[in-house]
C-alpha cells in the first residue's frame, strides 16, 4: 500500500507554511550557521531543494547544536539541542502531518503541546474537580523526562498508529542523530532533544500509555507535559493514585518521578500546580513564581538601553503575566509587582542617569507608555510618572537626625565584633542539612562524612549543638552517649521545621519542680507568669517596630504613617493587661489575656505587612499550613527556637507539660509555647526580616523551603541566639538569656525571687 502521510510533507506547499511558522517564531539557527535571514534570501530555491531531498530520500538532518539555559533551582541549567533551519521546516512540516493523527486518541487529561489545550484550560479542569469535592491532591513530576524516554519504546508507540516507513526513518533519525557539544559528537542514545520543534509532539506519545492506563484504574489526572496532580475525595485515593502512577511510570516507561515533587496535600494546606497556588477557595501565584516575576523585572531593566528600550520590554512580559494570572484572585499581588516594579523602575533612572542626559518629557512620554499589573487610568499614571520622575531626581538619602557617628576605632572595634560573633556562632552550631550524611565521633572531635568523606569535623569544647534538619542521615550511639554527658542537645527537626525529638541525658532533673508547677496552676504565681509571658511579648513586639521605625530614610513610608497610631494601641493594651491581672483566678483572666495577646499581634503583623511590602508579597500572619515564604521562614525558625527554650525548661528541672498561659494538651509541651513568646521576635522575626530586607537569596519549593534557604535560616536563628546584648547589668547571648529565664522561672515557683520578662532593647 502506497503511502499518503510522507508525500504530503514532502510537498512545497506544505514546506512553505511549515517555513512560515518557523520564520514568525524567530527561530536560531544551529550547527550550519544559516540564520532565518541567510536562509529566506534564496527560499524559493532552498524549499524547492528541501522537497526533491526528502522525496529521494537524499534528506538527512544535521546535529543539533547544544546549548545551555538556566532552570529554575539556582546554579541548575537545562539543556536545549537546535536543530538547523532546514531541519526545523521539515520538522514542522512533519509535526503538522502527524499531530491530527496522534490528538484525536489522547485522553482529555493531557493538557501540554495539544490544538486547544494549554495551561489555562488544565487549571480550569483542577478548579471543577475541586469544586466537586476532589479535596484531595497528589503530585508529581518525572525526573529529566525529556532525557530519559526509550527510543524503542518510542517507536513502538508510534508505528501502531503510523506504518510508513519513510516517516519512521525520519522521526527514528531525529532521535539517533548526535549532539555537537563544545565542539565534539555526542552520541543520542537515549531520551529526545528538547527544544526541537518535534520533541513536544513525541512526548505527549510516549506519555500517553500513562495517561490510558491511569484513566482505566480509575484515577482523575491532570497532565501538563511532565508535571500531573491526581485528585481524590479522600486522602487514600491520591496516595494510591500516586502509587499506581510511580509503578507505571517505572515499570512499563523506564522513567522515575522526581522525588521532592512527591506531595500529597488538601486544599486546606495548599498546593501548587502550573504556578498557581490553590488553597481552599483561593488561586493565587505561587511563590516561586512571584520570585521569578521579580527576578524578570530585574534582569529586564538590566538589560535596556534607555527607558524606551525598557517600557517596551517590560509592556511585553507584563502583558503575558496578565493574561495567564489575570482570572485568579491576584489583586494583591499585581499590588505588590506595581510596588516593586515602581522601585526598580526609580533605581534603573537613577543608575543611568538619565535624568542628566534626555529631557524629563521624553521620559515621562516613555514612561506614560508603562503597562502596570493593575489597571491604572490615565490620571494614575500621569501622577506615577510624576513621582517617579521626582523619586529619580533625588540623588542621596537624607542623613538620620540626633545620632552621633561613630568613631574609626569605634567602627573597627564592631566591625571585627561581629566578624567573630559570626565566626564563633558558626564553629558552636554544627547543622546537617544533607541526606545520607554521617556524623560521628573520633577522639574529642565530632566529624561529618558524606559518601564516606571527611567533610566536617569539629572540636567537642567548640560544640553548643547539634542540628539535624535532613532526612536520612545517620549518627554513631558513641556521639550520642558523649553529648548527652556533656549536655550538647541533638535536635531533630522535620520538613517544617519542627523538632520532633532531642536527646538529653536520663540525669536532667525532668519533673523537680512538677508539684511546685501544679500547684501554680491554681495560684497568683501562675496568674503572674502567664502576665509576663504576654507582657513581654507585647513590649518586644513594641520594640522591634521602634527599632525598625530608626530607619527614617527607606521608602516605606506607610509603614512610618501607622507606626505612631499603632505603637499606642499595643501601650494601651499593656494597661489594660495591667488592669486585668489584679484579680480574679488564672482559668478566668488568661482567654482575656491571650485576646489582649491577639489584639497586639494583629497590631504588629499589618506593620510588619507595610515594613515588607516593597521587599516580598506578604498577607499576614499564618501559622499553621503557611504556603508563602515570609511565614514558612518564620514558621520554621519558630521551630528552631522551639528547640532551645524546650532545652532550657528541661536543664531548669521544669515540667515542659505544666503551662500557665497556654492551655494544657495532652503530649504537648505546653510551657515551651508560654516562655517563647518572649523571645519570637528578638530572636526569629528579627533574623528573618533581617535576611529579607537585605535581599538575601530565598527561595520555595512548591509550598516548602527549599533546603538551602532552611539552612540559612537555621545559620541566621543560631547566629542571633549566639549575639551578645545586655541584659541586667551583663553582656549575655540570648541563648543564655534563655536558660537564665527558664532558670528564674524555676527560682520563682520554688519561692526564690521573682520572675520578670525579658525585654530586648531597640
Amino acid at each position: 500500500m502506497k503511502g499518503i502521510l510522507f508525500p504530503r510533507l514532502c510537498e512545497t506547499k506544505n514546506l512553505w507554511q511549515a517555513w512560515s511558522r518557523v520564520k514568525r517564531k524567530g527561530a536560531v539557527g544551529g550547527i550550519d550557521n544559516v540564520s532565518i535571514e541567510l536562509f529566506d534570501k534564496r527560499i524559493d530555491h532552498n524549499l524547492q531543494e528541501l522537497s526533491q531531498s526528502l522525496q529521494t530520500g537524499a534528506y538527512s538532518p544535521e546535529p543539533t547544536k547544544r546549548i545551555y539555559i538556566p532552570k529554575d533551582k539556582p546554579g541548575e541549567r537545562r539543556k536545549l539541542a537546535l536543530p538547523t533551519i532546514k531541519d526545523k521546516i521539515v520538522q514542522e512540516a512533519t509535526r503538522s502531518v502527524l499531530e491530527p493523527l496522534f490528538d484525536r486518541t489522547f485522553t482529555d487529561s493531557s493538557y501540554a503541546y495539544r490544538p486547544g489545550k494549554g495551561p489555562q484550560k488544565a487549571v480550569s479542569e483542577v478548579e471543577q474537580w475541586l469544586a466537586q469535592g476532589k479535596e484531595w491532591v497528589a503530585t508529581g513530576d518525572v525526573d529529566n523526562f525529556f532525557d530519559s524516554m526509550n527510543h524503542n519504546l518510542l517507536m513502538k508507540f508510534v508505528s501502531e498508529r503510523i506504518w510508513e516507513k519513510d516517516v519512521l526513518k525520519l522521526i527514528e533519525l531525529w532521535l539517533k542523530m548526535g549532539i555537537i557539544e563544545k565542539g565534539k559528537w555526542v552520541d543520542s542514545e537515549i531520551g529526545i532533544p528538547q527544544g526541537t520543534i518535534i520533541s513536544p509532539l513525541l512526548s505527549n506519545i510516549y506519555l500517553h500509555p500513562f495517561d490510558k492506563e491511569m484513566k482505566n484504574r480509575g484515577h482523575t489526572l491532570v497532565r501538563y507535559g511532565d508535571n500531573f496532580i491526581f485528585l481524590g475525595k479522600l486522602r487514600n485515593e491520591a496516595v494510591d493514585a500516586l502509587k499506581d502512577g510511580e509503578r507505571f511510570l517505572r515499570g512499563e516507561l523506564s522513567l522515575r518521578l522526581n522525588q521532592d515533587s512527591k506531595s500529597i496535600r488538601s486544599i486546606h494546606n495548599g498546593f501548587v500546580f502550573l504556578g498557581f497556588l490553590f488553597k481552599d477557595k483561593r488561586r493565587i501565584i505561587a511563590e516561586t513564581k512571584l520570585g521569578k516575576i521579580k527576578a524578570k523585572i530585574g534582569v529586564i531593566l538590566r538589560g535596556s538601553a534607555d527607558p524606551s528600550d525598557a517600557v517596551d520590554k517590560l509592556n511585553e512580559s507584563i502583558v503575558a503575566w496578565q493574561r495567564y494570572y489575570g482570572n485568579a484572585d491576584i489583586k494583591n499581588q499585581f499590588k505588590f509587582l506595581d510596588n516593586l516594579l515602581f522601585d526598580e523602575l526609580k533605581k534603573f533612572l537613577i543608575n543611568r542617569g538619565v535624568l542628566s542626559v534626555i529631557k524629563k518629557k521624553e521620559i515621562r512620554q516613555d514612561l506614560q507608555r508603562l503597562e502596570f499589573f493593575s489597571f491604572k487610568d490615565p490620571g494614575e499614571k500621569r501622577n506615577l510618572t510624576s513621582l517617579l520622575i521626582a523619586a529619580a531626581g533625588v540623588k542621596k538619602p537624607l542623613k538620620a537626625k540626633g545620632k552621633k557617628p561613630l568613631s574609626s576605632v569605634a567602627k573597627q572595634v564592631a566591625l571585627k565584633r561581629r566578624k567573630y560573633e559570626k565566626m564563633l556562632s558558626e564553629a558552636s552550631n554544627l547543622i546537617i542539612s544533607t541526606p545520607g550524611s554521617f556524623v560521628g565521633k573520633t577522639s574529642h572531635r565530632v566529624v561529618v562524612r558524606e559518601m564516606r568523606r571527611r567533610i566536617k569535623e569539629l572540636p567537642f569544647f567548640r560544640l553548643k549543638n547539634i542540628l539535624i534538619i535532613s532526612n536520612g542521615v545517620s549518627i554513631s550511639s558513641d556521639l550520642v552517649r558523649h553529648c548527652a554527658e556533656d549536655g550538647i542537645p541533638i535536635t531533630f527537626f522535620d520538613y517544617y521545621g519542627r523538632p520532633y525529638a532531642q536527646v538529653h541525658s536520663p540525669r536532667s532533673p525532668l519533673y523537680g519542680l512538677s508539684l511546685a508547677q501544679s500547684a501554680a496552676t491554681t495560684n497568683q504565681k501562675g496568674l503572674s507568669l502567664a502576665k509576663s509571658f504576654v507582657e513581654g511579648k507585647i513590649r518586644n513586639q513594641i520594640n522591634l517596630i521602634k527599632y525598625y521605625r530608626k530607619y527614617k530614610a527607606r521608602r516605606e513610608f506607610q509603614f512610618f504613617e501607622k507606626c505612631e497610631e499603632s505603637i499606642r494601641a499595643m501601650q494601651s493594651l499593656l494597661e489594660k493587661l495591667r488592669d486585668i491581672s489584679k484579680s480574679k483566678s488564672l482559668e478566668f483572666i488568661t482567654p482575656k489575656m491571650l485576646a489582649l495577646e491577639g489584639q497586639s499581634a494583629s497590631y504588629y503583623w499589618k506593620l510588619i505587612k507595610l515594613l515588607l511590602s516593597h521587599d516580598v508579597y506578604f498577607q499576614g500572619r499564618e501559622r499553621k499550613g503557611a504556603t508563602d515564604l515570609v511565614n514558612s521562614l518564620l514558621n520554621y525558625g519558630y521551630g528552631i527556637l522551639y528547640s532551645q527554650i524546650y532545652q532550657a525548661i528541661i536543664l531548669a528541672g521544669l515540667n515542659p507539660n505544666i503551662s500557665f498561659l497556654h492551655k494544657e494538651q495532652v503530649g504537648k509541651p505546653t510551657l515551651v509555647f508560654d516562655l517563647i513568646e518572649e523571645f519570637r521576635q528578638p530572636i526569629v522575626d528579627k533574623a528573618v526580616i533581617g535576611m529579607i530586607r537585605k535581599k538575601e537569596k530565598l527561595t520555595m519549593e512548591a509550598t516548602n523551603l527549599t533546603q538551602t534557604t532552611k539552612t540559612k535560616v537555621v545559620e541566621a536563628v543560631m547566629k542571633r541566639l549566639s549575639s551578645q546584648v545586655n541584659f541586667r547589668g551583663k553582656k549575655l547571648t540570648l541563648r543564655g538569656i534563655i536558660g537564665h529565664q527558664a532558670n528564674s522561672m524555676a527560682g520563682f515557683l520554688e519561692g526564690k525571687g521573682n520572675y520578670r520578662p525579658f525585654i530586648d532593647k531597640w
